[in-house]
């Protein structure tokens, strides 16, 4: 194998693939990148649970073949050449020889028979228009800018690490939870209608959202055989769907609050990042006093000091308090677009609803008490 390739676009091409790459000690060739030269040349990713590939245009092929390299240090070693062109030879022994102008490393890789198979075999329809498809990764990139910050990391909990996608042909619902939280957004988005909710791994929302970054290069969007299919005409990102029952979200939800308090959403950011600052680190606990007109907040460490913050707000009814974690509500919040939210109440052991002010935004975060 030995190619020449603009240096440029092989180390864009390196860091969109080490994202993918897992950092793994049990299986080493998972923190490799392949480098497949048939017609075309491929960088090719994985781990498992998401694969990547991507075509380096105008390569100049001068002999075929794979080798596998470390993602990490044959990036650290592209990222460090000068712009133009660089050749890559395969060498025996799974060695590489890499040449830019007056400067040659040689990198030890892997044997490329090792590397995990691709799932090529799927069939992606790319019959749509790229508009359409660029329409509808926008919308699902909004979706996921909203939902993403509610996933639980935890991946002993592969049901609730990951985002809830239903699709009914004109409206895409996201969903997210991590037990303490759970966000669900809803918006105009024209996917092919789903029987039942799929799941999507955290890590690749973060993928399909890097490849969102530039929607109008978007040519296909498919759910295929268990897999969330995206393609732009130099790379494809396949992301296995996860085989889990999602949570019950809507029993979670509540249909109606029975106190709700309207307030101009950067005040509340405001007070809220202030009053976090002095709640305790585990717990992040924030009381809130719901008064006439106002709301109270007053965090206390034992380690630091206190603080109370007031904020105006719209609310006539009965006065109350009630605990949270404040940088669950935060985020919440920080996650509506709109110059006010709604908070709604039920009761002081019941969750909190956190709405735009806007009936046309679908979208609701529900943040579980905490109690005094």
């Amino acid at each position: 194998m030995k190619i020449t390739t603009d240096k440029t676009l092989l180390l864009q091409a390196l860091t969109d693939a080490q994202t993918v790459a897992r950092k793994s000690t049990s299986t080493p060739i998972l923190s490799h990148v392949l480098l497949s030269v048939q017609d075309t040349v491929q960088l090719r990713a994985t781990d498992m649970e998401i694969w990547q590939s991507t075509t380096l245009a105008d390569s100049d092929i001068e002999a075929t073949g794979a080798i596998t390299l470390s993602a990490k240090h044959f990036r650290d070693v592209i990222k460090t050449l000068p712009s133009g062109q660089v050749e890559i030879e395969a060498l025996d022994n799974h060695w590489a020889k890499i040449t830019a102008g007056r400067s040659q490393f040689k990198i030890m890789g892997m044997a490329d028979r090792d590397f995990p198979a691709f799932p090529d075999d799927m069939v992606v329809d790319t019959t749509g228009e790229r508009e359409e498809f660029g329409a509808l990764a926008e919308s699902l990139a909004r979706l996921i800018d909203r939902t993403i910050y509610s996933v639980s990391v935890d991946v002993a909990r592969p049901n609730l690490n990951g985002v809830l996608l239903e699709a009914t042909g004109s409206i895409a619902t996201m969903v997210s939870t991590d037990g303490h939280r759970i966000t669900k957004s809803a918006g105009s988005a024209t996917l092919k209608p789903l029987e039942k909710g799929i799941t999507i791994p955290h890590a690749g929302l973060l993928a399909m959202r890097k490849v969102f970054s530039d929607c109008d290069q978007i040519t296909s969007i498919v759910i295929e055989d268990g897999h969330l299919i995206v393609s732009t005409p130099e790379s494809t990102l396949w992301v296995k769907l996860r085989d889990t029952q999602f949570p019950p979200y809507n029993q979670v939800i509540p249909d109606d609050t029975k106190n709700n308090v309207s307030v101009d959403r950067m005040d509340l950011i405001t007070a809220l990042r202030q009053a976090v600052v002095m709640a305790p680190e585990r717990t992040a606990t924030v009381k809130f006093d719901i008064l006439e007109d106002l709301i109270r907040m007053t965090s206390d460490n034992p380690d630091i000091g206190t603080s109370t913050l007031e904020v105006s707000a719209l609310y006539r009814g009965p006065t109350f308090s009630i605990g949270f974690n404040g940088t669950y509500l935060l985020q919440a919040i920080e996650h509506i677009e709109t110059d006010c939210v709604l908070l709604g109440f039920s009761g002081e052991l019941d969750p909190v609803t956190v709405t735009p002010d806007d009936a046309a935004v679908d979208h609701v975060a529900v943040v579980m008490p905490m109690r005094l």
